[in-house]
């Protein structure tokens, strides 16, 4: 059978957070098709060390591209938006949260992600796209750590 990368002239894998067992495995499996791009430095040396064919490269999350002129930079109060997955850094969250990137937002559109938050004044979260979405919609933002730097 032949592996999956075999199938295609170039695969490219966006940037993301990339650590673990499992990748350690399958990244020196990757041939000289494959483009990889780390969202922060950490990851980057994690995959540059393991590459042998494929190529790799430390770039800006995509949440950077999104055009957001035309939300309202207006909003009240404070929308606390914490994990509730085995990634979260904490086990003491507020009685008001509401875990937008993990209670199905990931699958619905990106606007109704952007109202929530732009509906407020203030973002506490330690989910990157969330803190990232916040401070382009001019918020203020406190971004927490998670269970991974």
């Amino acid at each position: 059978m032949p592996r999956l990368q075999d199938k295609y002239r170039k695969i490219v894998i966006f940037p993301h957070t990339i650590a673990g067992e499992k990748q350690k495995v399958l990244i020196p499996k990757f041939g000289a098709n494959v483009t990889i791009f780390c969202r922060e430095e950490i990851s980057y040396r994690f995959v540059k060390n393991l590459v042998t064919k494929a190529e790799c490269y430390l770039w800006h999350d995509c949440a950077f591209y999104n055009d957001l002129s035309k939300f309202v930079k207006v909003g009240q109060g404070v929308l606390n938006a914490f994990r509730t997955d085995i990634e979260s850094g904490t086990n003491d969250l507020p009685a008001n949260n509401e875990d937008i990137s993990y209670n199905g937002w990931c699958m619905k559109p990106l606007d109704e992600f952007l109202n929530k938050i732009q509906g407020c004044e203030e973002v506490r979260t330690d989910r990157l796209h969330v803190a990232i979405a916040g401070a382009l919609l001019d918020k203020r933002v406190v971004f927490f750590a998670n269970s991974y730097y």
